[in-house]
């Protein structure tokens, strides 16, 4: 994203999942929700959001996503692991931040697991 690699394991509960057009998102969500489904947990829709970059969706409108039958809010701007990211892609230097801080927690929890 940007020029920068942000990738880094997810964390406990936390994803994000990019998607360049609302079908392959579609997929993506129907792909978490069979994998979780099959470890008997479930996501909180509730809990979620999408987060349209392009503009071509309003909040008023009919553009829904859902996760399995349960609807996800569209939203303008989003936390998500202390990044603050909106609809005009203003987080490059916060997601830099926050992917050398979850890279700094992945080696420490692998640190841990070494040394146990």
């Amino acid at each position: 994203m940007y020029d920068t690699n942000v990738s880094s394991p997810t964390l406990a509960d936390d994803m994000t999942l990019i998607a360049f057009s609302k079908s392959a998102m579609e997929q993506m969500l129907d792909i978490c929700y069979r994998y979780l489904y099959k470890w008997r947990c479930f996501y909180n829709a509730s809990k979620c959001a999408v987060l349209v970059f392009n503009g071509q969706y309003s909040l008023h409108n009919d553009a829904v996503f859902h996760i399995r039958i349960e609807p996800i809010q569209l939203t303008s701007a989003q936390v998500h692991l202390r990044i603050h990211c909106d609809r005009y892609l203003s987080a490059k230097h916060q997601l830099y931040d926050a992917s050398v801080r979850q890279r700094g927690t992945f080696i420490s929890i692998v640190n841990n697991d070494l040394q146990a």
